[in-house]
């Protein structure tokens, strides 16, 4: 590569070849865990905006309160709503998952149920970023560096099942 070198004092103009140095594994470490970020808060973003996830936080304590006044007890709600969302990331069908909610639970069920998937997704992305950024400062050289296009394609999509 050239580059020009200007003389201040004379005002006199050369060219000389030198050779870029190689940037340092931790700047190219740096760079790929911005790049992941963005990749990950892109992909998170586009399937789940903030204000679907703000409304979502908002009818979990709704639907749940509701659930809890027609007579169903806290404990147990919790421990179906991690059942059923759990099996529904396994790929298991939304509709089937209610089957054994009873008919006047069922509405608020499933809109609280479809709250807990959306979170999970939101929470599986971080989950995922974190373990890259974690194999990223790992790596000891370049060729240790995982994969940013491998990294995009692990990002979790069940969410993409769910129908609002």
């Amino acid at each position: 590569m050239k580059r020009l070198i200007i003389d201040l004092k004379s005002g006199k103009v050369s060219e000389e070849t030198f050779t870029p140095e190689p940037e340092s594994l931790e700047a190219l470490k740096a760079n790929l865990i911005e790049e992941a970020l963005r990749a990950m808060l892109s992909h998170r973003d586009s399937l789940y905006p903030d204000w679907k996830f703000k409304s979502d936080l908002e009818d979990k304590e709704v639907y749940f309160a509701e659930l809890i006044a027609s007579g169903n007890l806290p404990e147990k709600l919790y421990r179906s709503l991690r059942l059923k969302t759990q099996q529904f990331i396994e790929g298991e069908d939304f509709f089937l998952l209610l089957m054994d909610i009873p008919a006047e639970d069922k509405e608020a069920f499933s809109q609280l149920l479809k709250a807990s998937i959306r979170l999970a997704f939101r929470i599986h992305c971080k989950r995922a970023f974190k373990a890259f950024k974690d194999a990223v400062l790992k790596a000891g050289s370049k060729e240790e560096l995982p994969s940013l296009e491998a990294f995009s394609k692990s990002l979790p999509t069940f969410i993409t099942r769910l129908a609002s």
